[in-house]
């Protein structure tokens, strides 16, 4: 009842990993604009390089921007190399130090009792890309938690979450799906 019942609302804007559902008209979300890591809004997503090489100039940064690129960099968006704002602030606030930032930002259930459910090809294939390896596979706007069994939800997941990066194939819904960075 938050949009559509409320006269003082005009806009709201709503943010997460996966596809907010949606079905029609006669519910409180609808004329619904998704912006999603597979659209063509870069730009929402994340700092983009030359953004990073300021940020880091202006706090006098002296060290290796190759290695920053290595830890915080990574993230394709429309053929557009993003680096994660978060780590990257972090990164310069912590006097450059190279560590973890992002992945203590959240919580990793549904990851881990994914993990457990999968069958061995899915874990096989996440073993390969834990080693380097790139992995083709179809991706989903639009996850059902009920099914996260399901390798298409799972490689879906783990690219919105932000494990993952891809490489656009051209090739219906088929991308190359590799680890993003040290971090």
């Amino acid at each position: 009842n938050a949009l559509k019942s409320n006269n003082y609302l005009y806009k709201a804007i709503v943010t997460g990993i996966t596809q907010v559902a949606h079905s029609s008209i006669f519910s409180d979300l609808n004329n619904f604009a998704q912006n999603s890591i597979l659209s063509n809004k870069e730009e929402y997503f994340g700092f983009k390089e030359l953004e990073v090489k300021r940020l880091l100039e202006y706090s006098n940064f002296n060290g290796d921007f190759d290695e920053v690129k290595k830890w915080y960099g990574g993230y394709n968006f429309q053929n557009k190399e993003i680096y994660n704002p978060w780590s990257i602030l972090n990164f310069i606030s912590n006097a450059f130090t190279y560590k973890i930032y992002w992945s203590n930002t959240g919580s990793y259930s549904i990851l881990k009792e994914t993990i457990k459910l999968l069958k061995e090809d899915v874990n096989n294939d996440l073993l390969l890309l834990a080693t380097g390896e790139k992995l083709d596979t179809k991706i989903s706007d639009t996850i059902n938690y009920e099914y996260l069994t399901n390798p298409i939800n799972v490689y879906s997941l783990l690219l919105f979450s932000g494990y993952l990066t891809y490489q656009d194939n051209n090739i219906n819904t088929i991308y190359t799906l590799q680890i993003v960075n040290k971090e």
